[in-house]
């Protein structure tokens, strides 16, 4: 029998259920999540945040339900709260006292104890491919158990970056008896959408208890719920929501009643049955993981394929996708769309750059990025070489000229003074920009200026033109094979004559910046010469065992790696505080968990010893519930206690963690013989 994570006594203990929270996604970019006790604590949260023009504009509809149960008639018996919302100073109503299980797998599932031999199961489930949600209740006691449900919608209608707040403004709600349908029409969403929205609510029957919903019309605004995670993060936290009227539906023993909410116009979506959730009674099993990897793919019809950064507020990010995309493969969905992926990118391909993301409210993909379009080389060669055949030959032709052009502006020079130098290393940035994937900015001003020549972007340059070699010989354009293989061999010499450290721990972090001194900072980016495919630093060498010795003792934890030495001035152990104050320590000893996973690779290229390696990914499995419900977040402070932060859920730590997991198992399995 399937078991929950987590105990009684923690899912009735409210700092512990607010502090944790749950995610299902409908592969548009849409979502629903909240936390264990259903109280939502961010302004990201909601019941039905829908994608209304995919992946982007996601729109909070639905925030939440408030939801009461009575045992025998309603007139006699006092009502059994379900919902928790905070207010300020006070909690109501108190429904996680009443919780007796919380687990989540293809949905996600509440079990209240009602009265004395009675429960109620609560299970959410989303759609695949719709902006839809279902609620499912089912009653569990004595035959002759007489009980009603009532629901409450509590109405958004904003942008999931914004809060709303009473005014005579609000959803306007239409009921028909004949369909048992609430019709909201939302106001026009601010920003650049201009046309309204409509969702439906409906209660449905699914087994038949022989009795139909009722509707009262209530009409009012409910004041001043409080999202503490926004006030931890300096931003605005209060919210008042909109409630058109009340819900109430009868419920017979063992059978369900549902309510579905979907965005759009016309009939609600068939009834979803969703097989029963597939929850792990240990975070670490591979089913865990490739749920988890599979939340952040998109695929939107007649338009691109992608994958979203890290929920709930990033969105498809270039070097984001491009790490993700081998580790996101290992699962179904992601074997299936890695293509349409690398083709969807290759098509923004502009002036040998990939977009760095692209903007939730339809601007225009920024191109300041130096990494994203050497990733794609890397995200292509990896998926070559999982999926060999005539799918990933055809499409190492199809992109063939693409990498041609990205080389050829490289090496000429492109945006943000990107250029292949004398030397054959590539140097990139001009004053203000920030290009590598430590990018924060406060005030205008780069936290960690890497204006230069980057260690890991010139190992991605040295694996780019491997790469294109190969697909040269591959296209059969000698003279390409040729001039890729010269400019790697000049490139890779270069990198090791400069790039070393004079005191013999491991490599400079930035070779040639504007005060010319090299940068002695201790960062986890020297990894990718050990860690890449065509690494310039030979795994059996001395130089090789510095750069793990130096990561292992300076920058290891059992979550991730450091982004800076503790032993720096620089050093920012905590993330906290307002915007400034985080951006301050984004990169600069904030802990990132994907980063393990180039970690566990190189200590396997060193030592041989792919045991060890799976050895030390399995500290971060065991953090698999530690925000986000069976999924990893984004970063971890520096300093102990490492308390989670960021993003709930993050493409890249569950997909390099997956990634080199599988490939590490595939290492220690018996050869064929």
């Amino acid at each position: 029998m399937n078991r929950s994570p987590f105990a009684v006594g923690e899912l009735r203990d409210l700092a512990f259920a607010t502090s944790h929270e749950w995610l299902l996604t409908n592969g548009l970019g849409g979502y629903v999540s909240s936390t264990l006790c259903g109280a939502n604590v961010r302004r990201y949260h909601g019941l039905l945040v829908a994608s209304l023009q995919p992946p982007s504009l996601r729109t909070v509809l639905l925030s939440s339900l408030q939801e009461q149960l009575h045992i025998g008639p309603e007139s006699d018996s006092p009502p059994v709260p379900l919902s928790t919302n905070l207010y300020p100073n006070a909690t109501w109503p108190d429904g996680y006292s009443r919780l007796l299980e919380f687990r989540q797998g293809n949905s996600v599932v509440w079990r209240f104890e009602a009265a004395p031999g009675i429960e109620l199961e609560r299970e959410v489930c989303m759609p695949a491919g719709a902006n839809a949600v279902q609620v499912r209740y089912t009653l569990h006691g004595p035959a002759d158990t007489v009980a009603s449900i009532q629901v409450t919608p509590l109405l958004a209608g904003r942008g999931y970056h914004t809060l709303l707040h009473a005014s005579g403004e609000h959803p306007a709600a239409t009921w028909s008896s004949a369909s048992e349908t609430l019709e909201c029409l939302f106001p026009e969403i601010p920003g650049w959408w201009q046309q309204p929205i409509t969702m439906g609510l409906a209660a449905s029957l699914a087994s038949g208890t022989g009795a139909g919903a009722d509707y009262t019309e209530q009409g009012c605004w409910f004041y001043r719920f409080q999202y503490p995670c926004e006030q931890a993060r300096g931003f605005d936290f209060e919210e008042d929501l909109w409630s058109p009227g009340t819900l109430t539906v009868g419920l017979a023993p063992e059978r369900s009643v549902i309510l579905r909410a979907w965005c759009g116009s016309g009939a609600a979506p068939e009834i979803i049955a969703p097989a029963p959730p597939e929850i792990t009674t240990a975070p670490n099993e591979l089913t865990s993981l490739h749920h988890a990897a599979e939340q952040f793919l998109v695929q939107v019809p007649q338009g691109r394929a992608t994958v979203i950064a890290g929920y709930h507020w990033f969105e498809d990010w270039s070097r984001d996708t491009l790490i993700s995309l081998a580790g996101l493969a290992e699962t179904v969905r992601g074997a299936e769309l890695s293509g349409p992926i690398l083709r969807t990118f290759a098509s923004f391909s502009s002036q040998g750059m990939l977009p760095n993301r692209f903007p939730d409210a339809g601007d225009n993909p920024e191109y300041n990025t130096v990494d994203g379009a050497l990733w794609f080389f890397v995200a292509l060669h990896r998926y070559m070489e999982r999926f060999p055949g005539p799918d990933a030959d055809a499409l190492r032709h199809d992109l063939w000229p693409m990498l041609k052009e990205t080389i050829l502006w490289h090496v000429s020079g492109t945006r943000f003074g990107i250029h292949t130098c004398a030397d054959g290393l590539l140097r990139a940035g001009e004053a203000g920009t920030q290009l590598t994937w430590m990018d924060a900015v406060v005030n205008g001003q780069p936290v960690t200026p890497r204006n230069g020549k980057p260690v890991e972007v010139n190992a991605l340059w040295i694996a780019a033109l491997e790469i294109a070699a190969g697909v040269a010989e591959s296209e059969q354009d000698a003279a390409a094979a040729s001039e890729y293989r010269d400019r790697a061999t000049l490139a890779r010499n270069s990198f090791l004559a400069g790039f070393p450290r004079r005191d013999g721990r491991g490599l400079y972090d930035l070779l040639e910046p504007p005060d010319r001194q090299p940068d002695a900072s201790i960062r986890p980016n020297q990894l990718f010469a050990l860690s890449l495919p065509f690494a310039p630093v030979s795994a059996n060498s001395a130089l090789a065992h510095a750069i793990l010795e130096t990561v292992r003792t300076e920058l290891l934890t059992d979550c991730g790696l450091r982004t800076l030495s503790p032993s720096d001035a620089a050093y920012r152990g905590r993330y906290e505080g307002d915007a400034a104050s985080r951006d301050g320590a984004y990169h600069q000893g904030t802990v990132w968990p994907w980063l393990l996973g180039p970690f566990a690779e190189a200590h396997y290229r060193v030592t041989g010893s792919a045991t060890e390696a799976l050895e030390l990914l399995r500290p971060l499995l065991l953090h698999m519930h530690d925000c986000g419900s069976g999924t990893l977040c984004e970063i971890y402070d520096g300093d102990a206690p490492r308390r989670p932060n960021g993003c709930i859920a993050q493409a890249w730590s569950i997909a390099e963690l997956l990634r080199v997991q599988q490939l590490l198992q595939r290492a220690t399995e018996p050869r064929q013989a």
